[in-house]
């Protein structure tokens, strides 16, 4: 039991909580993030972890009910009647990103009501953990609430860029924004000045090979092999710059490897049916009944919903995420429509902009083949084999198998066997008999 309690979530809670930690001397500290731990354990603050008051058994519940809500939550009709764009579900779009936000936010909530529960304070001071507290304390409770910046994000949301040409190599954190601005111009100035920006019309008179997401140094045995074919290979990267130091753009000239952007298909065409199908989504979300049992029912824990904590953040989360879904939505189309791609090679199939090419692939009848995945589809169309390298500590057979369960695949029996990725992709590539699997 204590008197006083001085909870931190952020490194900005700390800064916001400072003047309240110095005039206190009774209370016990306890921070919800490692960034607040780490900079109290720099100033050698003694403080408690929130993962002192969360048990094993429940750090198992708390991941699976985190999984059940990413997986279900734009299910719920309320939801998929507005998420619904161009027949793509914004919310399977952002699962990647939403499970390690909703696993953060169901492990705040047990955290806190332990916390509660073990230490019975008569007051509680906090900063970004104010809208929790206040739907989950008691009366007995003293509740002291000091403004804070913090607010919830998303996997995507601050992106650590390395910076090229120089020997040491430094680090940045950029918000999304500013590193995307930062790709296109990037991108852009690359296309023009060395030429590798594709001419559409010529593309169309060989096959086409689109490489999704892939760090040419880091493929560039792949890539080698991919220009003894006698195929376009064309490289779009929507999570990291294709071109970003000499290395990588020497890989790609001596590959001959096109760089695609998807601004490259904006027009004013496009930008019209954008602008439409956002005012549309707007309109439709906006016009949710966020009180609606449905929802306060589904994000509940223990009978207890934490719907209205989160509700105005996730759904401002959810409004801007759409907004690039269906600017990128319309992008690919234009791309597709204008290139002939023959084959898709993704890198990962998590990312939205990852499952978003690949639910166009398959409803434009475009073969793909999944790189974390190394699958392959028998002749008799009823076997998959995987391909993956026992050193690894992740196989990937878990992601994979949820992957097959959100495609409707159901499986009836499992083989295991022994073989290198590259030569994987190239065989599928030079025409392997076998169908290749469409996602």
């Amino acid at each position: 039991m204590t008197d006083e309690l001085i909870l931190y979530d952020g490194q900005s809670d700390v800064q916001s909580l400072k003047s309240i930690d110095q005039s206190t001397k009774n209370h016990q500290r306890i921070t919800f993030d490692f960034s607040s731990h780490k900079l109290l354990t720099q100033n050698n603050i003694s403080h408690s972890i929130l993962e002192n008051y969360v048990s094993e058994d429940e750090k198992i519940i708390i991941d699976d009910f985190s999984v059940e809500l990413t997986s279900n939550w734009h299910k719920l009709e309320i939801f998929k009647k507005c998420l619904e764009i161009n027949d793509i579900n914004v919310g399977f779009m952002l699962e990647f990103e939403l499970h390690p936000y909703f696993f953060n936010i169901v492990k705040k909530f047990f955290g806190i009501l332990n916390i509660l529960k073990q230490e019975k304070p008569k007051k509680i001071f906090c900063s970004s953990l104010g809208n929790f507290l206040k739907n989950l304390i008691d009366e007995k409770t003293q509740l002291i609430v000091v403004p804070s910046k913090n607010t919830d994000k998303l996997f995507y949301d601050s992106i650590e860029l390395q910076l090229p040409y120089i020997s040491k190599i430094g680090t940045i954190n950029l918000s999304r924004k500013k590193f995307n601005q930062i790709k296109s111009i990037a991108e852009d100035f690359s296309q023009l000045l060395f030429r590798i920006k594709p001419n559409f019309a010529e593309l169309n008179k060989r096959k086409n090979i689109l490489l999704l997401d892939f760090n040419p140094e880091r493929y560039e045995h792949l890539l080698l092999e991919l220009s003894k074919l006698n195929h376009n290979i064309i490289l779009l990267n929507q999570t990291r710059p294709a071109v970003w130091n000499k290395n990588s753009l020497k890989i790609i000239r001596k590959t001959n490897t096109f760089v695609l952007n998807l601004n490259n298909f904006s027009n004013k065409s496009e930008i019209k049916k954008i602008d439409l199908l956002k005012q549309s989504f707007l309109k439709n979300l906006h016009n949710i009944t966020l009180d609606n049992e449905e929802i306060t029912q589904f994000f509940s824990i223990q009978q207890r919903t934490f719907w209205n904590i989160i509700k105005d953040n996730f759904l401002n989360l959810i409004e801007a995420r759409a907004q690039e879904i269906i600017t990128k939505t319309v992008l690919v189309d234009s791309l597709l429509n204008k290139i002939s791609i023959d084959l898709i090679i993704e890198w990962a199939h998590v990312p939205a902009e990852e499952k978003l090419f690949l639910k166009k692939a398959y409803k434009n009848n475009i073969p793909a083949i999944l790189q974390e995945f190394n699958l392959e589809l028998s002749e008799d169309k009823k076997r998959i084999t995987y391909t993956y390298d026992t050193k690894n500590k992740r196989t990937g057979i878990t992601t994979l198998l949820n992957l097959m369960r959100d495609e409707g695949i159901n499986l009836k029996d499992m083989n295991t066997e022994k073989s290198s990725l590259e030569s994987i992709f190239i065989n599928l590539v030079k025409g392997s008999n076998n169908e290749l699997l469409r996602s």
